[in-house]
């Protein structure tokens, strides 16, 4: 297979992925908090006490765009920002013990509801499917 058809699949799978599994999630908290609030509590949970720079890049948007983010979610009690013992000029941000509440709320929910959808698939559908992940997970570590 050629790059560019390998290319033209993963480009159209990653919308695809994204209706299926992710839209409906985010619309299950639509009004309460927004995707790059998610983004931003997904990934403080993942890599704790991040500085905003390194949130920033991993969420590919200026640092300026995501602090007024930071902010509603520290008014909120989910996260907390503190100033690096090093460095006074360096921000990290870390869950706190309801921003850790509230991930696995998150969590529950997405795994019942990604549970109830593989509960539509037949016992072959559901090994080739769990082949398939298995393989990108891997393959895409790579990267």
């Amino acid at each position: 297979m050629s790059d560019i058809k390998l290319s033209e699949k993963v480009f159209q799978l990653i919308p695809f992925i994204d209706a299926k599994f992710m839209r409906p999630v985010e619309q299950h908290y639509a009004g309460d908090i927004t995707p790059v609030q998610i983004g931003v509590l997904l990934n403080v949970k993942e890599k704790s006490a991040l500085t905003m720079t390194a949130l920033a890049k991993e969420l590919l948007m200026s640092k300026q765009q995501l602090t007024p983010v930071v902010k509603d979610l520290v008014l909120r009690g989910l996260v907390q920002k503190k100033q690096d013992t090093s460095d006074h000029r360096v921000s990290r941000i870390s869950l706190t013990p309801l921003g850790y509440k509230w991930h696995d709320d998150f969590t529950d929910f997405t795994l019942e509801m990604l549970k109830v959808k593989l509960e539509a698939l037949d016992e072959t559908d559901l090994a080739c499917l769990n082949q398939a992940f298995t393989d990108i997970h891997r393959i895409i570590q790579k990267i």
